[in-house]
């Protein structure tokens, strides 16, 4: 399948990944700025699968300030995947396939395969009461 270029480059620039280093702290730089969702997918089919679903509310992703962040992907789409032994603990840990961490740097929310679903997301999200001051900021 082909992927439009446009979309691509928005959805990079859009989409920001990065790769993170806990020794360093670079988590600490999107404190109060970002929430991550890290994604454990274990097939390219169901990453690509999964980034068709975002792209179709792309808008939804980019209002919440969510930051993608993919495991263990060799999606090569995508070239700035990590896949770090911490990050890799944090998902045996959490025995999750999706991890939302909040703009304090703490894990909100998990989900499995199964229970994970854009509109779930976006609704804890939106229960948070920074997403709440947010809202009615603007």
């Amino acid at each position: 399948m082909s992927i439009n270029p446009i979309t691509c480059t928005l959805l990079m620039l859009s989409l920001i990944l990065i790769s993170l280093d806990v020794e360093s702290n670079e988590l600490r730089s999107y404190q109060w700025k970002k929430r991550i969702l890290v994604i454990d997918l274990k097939t390219i089919e169901d990453e690509q699968r999964f980034m068709r679903e975002v792209r179709e509310v792309i808008d939804e992703y980019l209002d919440r300030k969510l930051m993608l962040i993919f495991a263990n992907s060799t999606y090569s789409e995508f070239p700035h995947q990590i896949s770090k032994p911490w990050l890799a603990q944090l998902v045996e840990a959490q025995q999750a396939n999706f991890i939302l961490i909040g703009l304090d740097g703490g894990v909100k929310k998990t989900y499995s395969r199964t229970t994970f679903s854009h509109q779930r997301l976006f609704d804890v999200i939106d229960g948070m009461p920074m997403r709440k001051a947010e809202i009615w900021g603007n």
